[in-house]
């Protein structure tokens, strides 16, 4: 009871300094609703506990101050840990809620059927138990899906969940495509990037120091890094009579000296597309955001104008997002020019091949 009081000061005290909740899916909202929490007020980034129905329920919010979560807190910090995959705890701790609340009015065995979740061991009941319980083991196929047991006092639960990013996301695609075009120009404009080099290959080659991150599809699209030795530092490359390099460094990193414009144009299902004004980096942070990783290819580089693709694959959630890009070389010596884009979003990983580069 203590700290149900507490976890509503807290929120109570933020209040002033909040915005009325937005929610990232409709799915999220509908959950609000019917936990009775639509109304509140949270900031960005947040991450709190209130109570229902005399249990622990953990609702975030995301970099923009969508409400991204909404779920029973299930697990310690400890087995939070060994999943590695953040998504995929935010789902069990929200599809246990879901399942409680047949927000559709089928039955929870009827739910899990048509998602696809199994237990092969225990009951979807015993999923309310796993705060208590410890987390056996993690199995996962890369791509396809994940396999968790907990052992719940003597008896063992068992669920396999699909790495369906529809599914761990609560969005279908049409959805999905929408959520790109509002939150994307949401981004923060001075949104920090960090560089990951971690178990990186080095060499060098033209007085540059070649940070070697892997490649995605074939050979020719990767996720390489150029840096130079400046006065004893070593900075990314970012020179104009080298745009091939200069320009994968900013694709892959987002760091330059100023936002880069870009009209991105949304290619969605039924034939249709959306257009919206954005920055490049803006675009980056949310691939970011998301836990893609980064790889860009060229097509081609003249002196006007370079074409590539940049592919921002997410191996948790089995999707990749592929943007097609015309970048103007004028803007690497302080060009006002706009960088042109065309973006897949969430496109399975199983059905990209290297068609998308060719």
């Amino acid at each position: 009871m203590i700290r149900y009081w507490l976890s509503i000061l807290a929120l109570v005290a933020a209040v002033a300094s909040c915005s009325a909740a937005t929610f990232k899916t409709r799915r999220l909202q509908q959950i609000a609703s019917a936990v009775g929490v639509e109304d509140m007020r949270i900031g960005k980034s947040c991450d709190t506990l209130l109570t229902y129905r005399g249990r622990d329920l953990r609702i975030k919010s995301d970099i923009t101050g969508n409400v991204s979560h909404i779920g029973y807190a299930l697990f310690s910090e400890s087995d939070a840990e060994r999943l590695k995959v953040e998504a995929l705890r935010d789902f069990v701790e929200r599809y246990t809620l879901e399942l409680e609340l047949s927000l559709d009015g089928r039955s929870a065995e009827e739910r899990m059927d048509i998602d696809k979740v199994f237990i092969s061991r225990g009951t979807w009941q015993m999923l309310r138990r796993i705060s208590s319980a410890r987390l056996a083991d993690v199995e996962e196929i890369n791509r396809r899906m994940y396999r968790l047991t907990w052992m719940i006092g003597d008896k063992e639960l068992r669920i396999t969940i699909p790495a369906d990013c529809q599914l761990i996301i609560g969005a279908d695609a049409l959805e999905l495509e929408s959520i790109v075009e509002r939150d994307v120009p949401n981004f923060p404009a001075d949104y920090t990037f960090n560089i990951q080099c971690d178990d990186a290959k080095v060499s060098a080659a033209e007085g540059l120091k070649i940070v070697e991150r892997g490649y995605y599809l074939n050979e020719l699209i990767r996720a390489d890094l150029y840096f130079v030795n400046k006065g004893g530092d070593m900075q990314l490359y970012c020179d104009k009579r080298n745009p091939s390099r200069s320009i994968s460094n900013i694709m892959l990193t987002g760091q330059f000296a100023k936002p880069i414009p870009m009209k991105l144009t949304i290619n969605k299902y039924g034939y249709k597309s959306s257009e919206l004004n954005t920055t490049l980096q803006q675009f980056l942070a949310y691939c970011i955001e998301e836990g893609c990783t980064l790889y860009f290819g060229i097509k081609t580089s003249g002196d006007s104008r370079l074409t590539g693709t940049l592919f921002a694959r997410n191996d948790a959630l089995g999707y990749n997002h592929v943007m097609s890009v015309v970048f103007p070389t004028d803007i690497i010596s302080g060009g006002n020019s706009k960088v042109a884009s065309t973006l897949y979003a969430y496109i399975p990983l199983h059905n990209v091949t290297e068609k998308f580069f060719k």
